[in-house]
């Protein structure tokens, strides 16, 4: 199961179909392999959100609250 998937509202079925990161700690989300950090760049087998940018020191999440899934659907908050 992908927590981050799962998190952002979207479909049982996306996110039961894959993991979050493989056993040796890379990231296999295709969400979130594809996200940029705005922060530092950082994609692909290092992507991360905001919130675990190694260049936001106090860990602080930074989004903005949209309230929709990768898919573009309203998630309920």
């Amino acid at each position: 199961m992908c927590c981050f998937c799962k998190h952002n509202g979207e479909s049982r079925h996306i996110y039961m179909g894959h993991k979050l990161k493989d056993n040796q700690g890379r990231i296999v989300c295709p969400v979130l392999r594809m996200y940029s950090c705005s922060l530092c760049g950082a994609t692909g087998d290092m992507s991360h959100t905001k919130k675990y940018c190694p260049l936001n020191k106090e860990n602080h999440c930074l989004y903005n609250k949209s309230g929709r899934n990768s898919a573009g659907r309203k998630v309920k908050r």
